[in-house]
C-alpha cells in the first residue's frame, strides 16, 4: 500500500513540538498525531502513544505506542517522508513497490477484560507498521464490535462529558468494514484455538503426582465413609 504524508507546522511551537504529521495507506487506513520535535541534537520524529498509570523504576510515566514501525525499512521511509513534507510544505507518497495491500492482525480473548473488552491485539499493515490497542468488546444489545485507539482530548460535548478522538481508523465505510472483517476472524480463530487448548489440558493423561493425589482423595473418601456403606461397596 502507497502511504501518504502530510506534515503541518505549528504556528506556535507546543514545548519541543513543532508539527504534526498525518499518514493514510493507500485511502484504506489513517493514522494521527505523529509529531515532529526539536531536540538537543536536532528535529527527530515521535510516534503516537498515550501514558499509562504504570511508572518505571526511576518512577517516570510508562507510555504505550498506539502506532509505529516494526523494520528498519519502515522507520527510515516514514522518518524521510514527514521530514520532506514538513520542509516542502507538501504531501509525500511512500510508494510500496510490492503492492501486496497487506493488512493483517493478530488477537487475544480476555476473560476478564476492564470496560467489556473480550480481546485485544494489532493490526499489521505492509509487514512495516503495526497498530497497537486493537480492542474487541461486548456491545451493550449483545454481540461484539471493534474499537480502534483513541485518545481524550481537551474538549467537552454538550453534555460537558470529556470527547475522545481517534489515533488510528479506517479511512471509510468500505475499508472499515474489510478491515474490522479481519480482526474479527482472527479474534474467532484465536477463541477456538485457545477452546482446543482447553480441551486438550482436560483430557492430557494424568502425571504420576496427579495419580497419586487423586488416588489419596478417594482412600480418604473412603475412610471417612459410613461402616455399612463401605462393606455394601466391597460387596
Amino acid at each position: 500500500m502507497d502511504i501518504t504524508v502530510r506534515t503541518n507546522a505549528l504556528k506556535e511551537q507546543s514545548g519541543s513540538t513543532i508539527a504534526i504529521a498525518n499518514i493514510e495507506f493507500a485511502d484504506q487506513f489513517k493514522v494521527k498525531n505523529i509529531t515532529v520535535k526539536e531536540g538537543k541534537n536536532g528535529r527527530f520524529v515521535s510516534m503516537p502513544s498515550v501514558a499509562t498509570s504504570r511508572t518505571d523504576e526511576q518512577g517516570n510515566t510508562i507510555y504505550n505506542d498506539i502506532f509505529n514501525p516494526i523494520t528498519a525499512k519502515g522507520r527510515e521511509e516514514l522518518t524521510k517522508a514527514v521530514l520532506d513534507s514538513l520542509d516542502t510544505g507538501n504531501p509525500v507518497v511512500i510508494k510500496d513497490e510490492s503492492k501486496t495491500n497487506e493488512i493483517s492482525a493478530t488477537i487475544r480473548p480476555l476473560e476478564n477484560g476492564i470496560n467489556g473488552a473480550v480481546g485485544i491485539g494489532r493490526l499489521y499493515l505492509n509487514d512495516d507498521y503495526v497498530v497497537n490497542s486493537i480492542v474487541i468488546k461486548q456491545a451493550s444489545k449483545g454481540g461484539e464490535f471493534v474499537a480502534f485507539p483513541s485518545y481524550k482530548s481537551n474538549e467537552v460535548d454538550e453534555q460537558g462529558k470529556a470527547v475522545y478522538k481517534d489515533f488510528a481508523y479506517p479511512s471509510n465505510k468500505e475499508s472499515r468494514d474489510k478491515i474490522t472483517g479481519i480482526i474479527m476472524d482472527a479474534f474467532n480463530k484465536a477463541k477456538e484455538i485457545s477452546k482446543d487448548e482447553i480441551v486438550a489440558d482436560e483430557v492430557k493423561p494424568k502425571g504420576v503426582k496427579a495419580k497419586l493425589k487423586e488416588g489419596q482423595k478417594k482412600s480418604k473418601e473412603t475412610a471417612s465413609a459410613p461402616k455399612k456403606a463401605r462393606e455394601d461397596k466391597e460387596r
